[in-house]
This record gives C-alpha cells, sequence and structure tokens, in this order.
C-alpha cells in the first residue's frame, strides 16, 4: 500500500536533548532500535544530513520470515535532517531479498516538549507492503518503550 503512514507517540521522563542524544549514539541504537530477539551491531554510523548508520542484524533463535526485521540481514539509514532536540527525519531500507520489504520508507522522529518530559512521536511514509499496519505500530511502540527505558536509565545512573 503505497503513501501509507503509520505512526505512534510517547511521553518520556526525559529532555528532548537527552532522547536526541540517545537516537544519535551508536551503543544506544543497538539498544533501543531492535526488537527483542534480535542482536544488533553499528557497523558504520556518521550522524549528519546526508550520512548514514548501517545495522548488522542477526536473530537470536529462528527467523520470523514475516516479520521485516528477522527476514533482513542488515537495516541502512540516511540522514535527511537532523534539528537538535526537534527531529530527525531518515530515509530506512532493509536489505533483505523478500520483496514484500523493500524499498525506502521514510521515518521522522519529532521531539517536542511537554509537562515532566518530551512527546515522542514516529511518523513512518511508505512503509514496506509486507509490513501490516498493525506490527508496525507494534513494533514502533516496543521502541519507544525501549528508548524510554534507555534514557530514563541514564538519568538514574547519572544521580546514583
Amino acid at each position: 500500500m503505497p503513501n501509507r503512514v503509520d505512526s505512534v507517540t510517547r511521553k518520556i521522563g526525559a529532555s528532548a536533548a537527552e532522547i536526541y542524544d540517545a537516537m544519535l549514539h551508536p551503543d544506544a541504537l543497538e539498544f533501543w532500535l531492535v526488537p527483542d530477539g534480535i542482536q544488533a551491531r553499528v557497523v558504520a554510523f556518521s550522524p549528519r544530513p546526508g550520512g548514514h548508520y548501517r545495522l548488522q542484524m542477526e536473530t537470536g533463535g529462528e527467523r520470523d520470515e514475516a516479520e521485516i526485521w528477522s527476514s533482513a540481514k542488515h537495516m541502512e539509514a540516511r540522514y535527511l535532517d537532523l534539528v537538535p532536540g526537534k527531529c530527525i527525519v531518515q530515509a530506512v531500507e532493509f536489505a533483505t531479498y523478500d520483496p514484500r520489504f523493500q524499498g525506502a520508507m521514510r521515518l521522522s522522529w519529532l521531539l517536542s516538549a511537554v509537562a515532566d518530559g518530551t512527546k515522542v512521536t514516529i511518523r513512518a511514509e511508505n512503509a514496506p507492503d509486507g509490513l501490516s499496519a498493525e506490527s508496525h505500530e507494534a513494533e514502533m511502540t516496543a521502541s519507544l518503550a525501549k528508548l524510554d527505558h534507555y534514557v530514563t536509565g541514564l538519568q538514574e545512573r547519572q544521580v546514583a
């Protein structure tokens, strides 16, 4: 379904700057971006407009060929726009032989300050046909939960 837009939002109890930093740090990406059961390693990283990052991926067990993360060997994201503390826009492609998951998807990560934290919205445009809206929204919701855990855990470690 071309031009489909999937979107999820979560309030995270951290500043937009802390969240933005976690989105542009390779170790953080390996932790929070991928679904549980997928091991990721950043093998290229250039966080600037026109730059990119590549995640090499492995599943921990049996592969679920119906899911984009387990059918791909790596994911490449090209940075289209970076506005510190406000947004990150990427063109994302998964390296897979499965035509259902091929093509570039535009991901916009939008940050806005709210009381006691930051509202984070992921807006995905042109999602691959093989990725159902329900599954994609569940994966994005899980990524935001892991991002929340990562940045609030950093805060707790800094206080201790």
